[in-house]
């Protein structure tokens, strides 16, 4: 599997975990690293205010992917 195809199923697989499934602890122990950046300058930074946001969404809310926007890591184009 090409690492692009591995990226996008490894976010489909966080995105399930963690929203639909109800489980962000689990997410975020699976599929986070030592940091994790919030890029919504609304929300704090790291891993529990993650869990915390996702525990505090309603019960019946899920998520669903309809598009992938990748963009190149190539340090140009970061």
């Amino acid at each position: 599997m090409a690492d692009l195809d591995r990226n996008k199923q490894t976010v489909i697989a966080f995105i399930t975990r963690a929203f639909n499934d109800k489980q962000p602890a689990d997410a975020v122990a699976q599929y986070v690293g030592s940091q994790y950046i919030q890029h919504d300058p609304q929300s704090p930074d790291g891993a529990e205010a993650f869990v915390q946001f996702v525990n505090g969404t309603k019960p019946s809310e899920c998520s669903s992917i309809w598009r992938f926007l990748i963009r190149s890591a190539h340090p140009s184009c970061l």
